[in-house]
């Protein structure tokens, strides 16, 4: 209630900050209420930033009017209409203690007024006066207090909802705007930008599907990933324009000489290109002696030719942080980390650590971490992007990340036009990715335990009670669980021993998971079963051609085949019932859509969307395909459309037909193989919606540890 509009920008403050505080003091002694309230810390901000209070008048009518005008001027938005010093103040203060409560009032009024209320006024202004003296000569003889840390949130403007599952926000280097991603009913994520002292956030265009924002050290460009390309486009207006090549983009850094680092792919090196485009050339390799596959999110230093990136996959929970060289391709391990770091000034990391954000402070002389990492708070909800910081880079003294916990979920039946006929009662918990049985009786959920662990449970969806199903937290945040035809087993993507392996466990809750798919690539993930039990489908990262699709024969040698292998991603694979027919997603045109092929040996193809699709799913009798829209193929809540198809004697599809457009923030739908209802996760009633959190002055949270 006493913050300086200032003091909440992030801009520079001086003393009159504090007389701006002694304002609200004067006010709230005046008239028993404060200047500025809100419910919430948004709506007070919002007060400080742009109302002006009640006049002590209206509330207080006996004060003397000359009051109400010292006041008002120390409350006077713009620093420099106020009063400049408190000696100024009790100036003023020493001459309406003089005039009583005459003061400011015109000589006929006054006159009326100043018997009765002179001593009453004079002698409380007067202990005033002794305040205000003793504050001048403290001002005048230190430097302002430190500020203490505050903490907002920023939601959506409209019904779309803040990207979450991706990290979405970034703060600009001189601290004026804010970047972030909101994901629209169509499943399309979008970049918008919001000065600080505004409440108007705008979309920018040409921004569709853009994935990890970054800026332009001088704040004119935003850098983003978006259609298999790194992009940069001018805060000021213009349309994107392409800097590089980047099929599955994994972060990037902007040095003030005009360079940027980034990570093309999910695997392989990072590579350096001048911020006018041009040859992207390699400036760091992953080292196959020590089992790294994939390095990423890089983040400059201030010299602008060091900077750190994180090695993967994870060695006992945590990955190798390195610092590279622009003039070397020889990089050292200098940390491990939970999460890749940011560098913030005046010095200090941040990065994720056991569900925490945390800070801890670096050497730049000699390029390392010293000393021990201080919590700063719980760190953003799990991303599907292994290793993504847990914030963008502050600037100056403030921090962005997108909000510490997200809401606790239920599960939700809905029909065919959208509406929700049913809940399922379980314990208050985070569900997500539910995936139905075949027979309709069981759903297996992810339930996300912390920042970093999730656990398979298996709900019982007729008596709702839910069963846990593994117990090591390795479950991965991308979900991705699917059943095996006859619905004993059910296979999954998790990380117990560094790279993202698919394991298998017993539906019945009995036994211990065992192994489907291990090998030394860092990404694996399971995509469908032949009806027959035959083939297990499942995605793999190459280094050069991204997401594949393989098959593993679940009978005799279990040698993995590669199915689809091509420059472009793709992913999923849902066998039609009669085994004849494999359905995809892949990003061939520059955004995912649905493709059918013949399986098991691909040949006759045949593209299904046209406008996104992210998923699909067959019906029992192969009859119809059940697609989830969406521009990329970790969307787990797009519009759903309903696909006629034909499979014998040749494979023929209608027209795609809408049937509902679920809300953006539910963490995963799915459709009974019937399919005549959909079983969607869905944040419990009452839930805040998705939000931004941002820090001013989080450096004073360091100095309180």
């Amino acid at each position: 209630q006493y913050m300086a509009p200032e003091q909440l920008e992030g801009k520079e403050a001086d003393a009159r900050a504090d007389l701006w505080a002694l304002g609200c003091v004067l006010y709230e002694m005046a008239t028993g209420k404060r200047a500025f309230e809100g419910k919430s810390q948004a709506s007070l901000i919002a007060a400080i930033l742009e109302r002006e209070p009640t006049p002590i008048l209206e509330l207080a009518p006996l004060s003397p009017p000359a009051l109400e005008h010292l006041v008002k001027r120390c409350l006077a938005k713009d620093p420099d209409q106020r009063w400049q010093s408190a000696r100024d103040v009790m100036h003023e203060l020493r001459w309406i203690a003089e005039a009583g409560s005459q003061a400011g009032v015109p000589a006929p009024v006054a006159a009326r007024r100043a018997r009765r209320n002179r001593l009453a006024w004079g002698a409380a202004i007067a202990g005033l006066v002794v305040a205000i003296g003793a504050l001048a000569t403290l001002l005048w003889t230190r430097h302002p207090p430190a500020l203490a840390p505050a903490r907002f949130s920023i939601t959506s403007p409209g019904s779309d909802a803040i990207q979450t599952d991706y990290p979405s926000a970034a703060i600009s280097p001189d601290g004026r705007r804010m970047v972030f991603a909101l994901v629209d009913s169509t499943a399309t994520s979008r970049l918008w930008i919001r000065p600080l002292d505004s409440f108007s956030a705008q979309p920018i265009a040409g921004t569709d599907n853009a994935l990890f924002p970054f800026w332009s050290p001088d704040s004119r460009f935003i850098a983003f990933f978006a259609d298999g390309k790194l992009k940069k486009v001018a805060v000021g207006g213009g349309y994107p324009e392409t800097v590089g090549d980047a099929p599955d983009g994994r972060g990037g850094s902007w040095s003030r000489e005009g360079v940027i680092v980034f990570a093309p792919q999910a695997t392989g090196p990072l590579l350096r290109v001048s911020s006018d485009g041009g040859e992207a050339v390699t400036v760091a390799k992953p080292d196959s002696a020590r089992g790294e596959t994939a390095l990423r999110f890089p983040c400059f230093l201030p010299d602008g030719r060091h900077f750190l990136f994180v090695g993967l996959p994870k060695k006992r929970g945590e990955f190798d942080v390195h610092i590279g060289d622009l003039g070397s391709r020889a990089n050292r391990v200098v940390m491990t980390a939970g999460s890749a770091p940011v560098y913030a000034e005046p010095g200090y990391l941040l990065y994720g650590r056991n569900g925490r954000l945390v800070a801890q402070k670096f050497d730049r002389s000699r390029l390392r971490p010293v000393g021990k990492a201080i919590p700063l708070g719980d760190a953003p909800p799990p991303c599907p992007a292994e290793a993504a910081p847990p914030s963008c880079p502050p600037a100056r003294d403030v921090l962005v990340h997108v909000a510490a916990r997200s809401p606790n979920t239920e599960l939700a039946w809905f029909d065919r036009a959208g509406r929700r006929t049913g809940t399922i009662e379980l314990p208050p918990a985070r569900y997500e990715y539910p995936s139905v049985s075949p027979d309709g009786r069981l759903a297996v959920v992810t339930k996300i335990m912390s920042a970093a662990s999730g656990d398979l449970w298996i709900v019982d969806l007729e008596r709702g009670i839910p069963t846990r199903a593994t117990f090591d937290g390795s479950v991965a945040a991308g979900g991705g669980a699917i059943w095996s035809p006859d619905g004993s087993r059910i296979a999954y993507q998790c990380n117990p021993s560094g790279p993202y392996d698919v394991y298998e466990v017993l539906a019945s809750g009995t036994g211990q998971p065992e192994p489907l798919v291990q090998s030394s690539a860092a990404f694996k993930m399971p995509g469908g079963w032949s009806p027959d039990g035959k083939y297990l489908v499942y995605g793999q990262i190459g280094e050069a051609t991204g997401w594949d699709i393989w098959l593993m024969p679940l009978q005799g040698e279990r040698k993995p085949v590669p199915y689809l292998r091509s420059p472009f991603n793709e992913i999923g694979g849902d066998v039609s019932p009669d085994g004849r027919w494999l359905a995809y997603s892949s990003d061939e045109t520059g955004s995912y859509e649905i493709y059918v092929q013949s399986f098991p040996v691909p040949g006759e193809r045949h593209r299904i969307t046209t406008s996104g699709g992210a998923q699909a799913q067959w019906s029992r009798d192969g009859r119809e395909l059940i697609v989830v829209g969406g521009a990329w193929f970790t969307t787990l809540a797009g519009p759903i459309f309903s696909v006629p198809v034909q499979t014998t004697p040749t494979f023929k599809a209608g027209t795609p037909r809408l049937l509902f457009t679920p809300r953006p923030d539910l963490p995963g739908i799915a459709a009974l193989r019937d399919p005549t209802r959909f079983l969607a996760a869905v944040p419990v009633e009452g839930s805040a919606r998705p939000s931004i959190t941002v820090i001013m002055n989080w450096q004073a949270a360091l100095k309180r540890k």
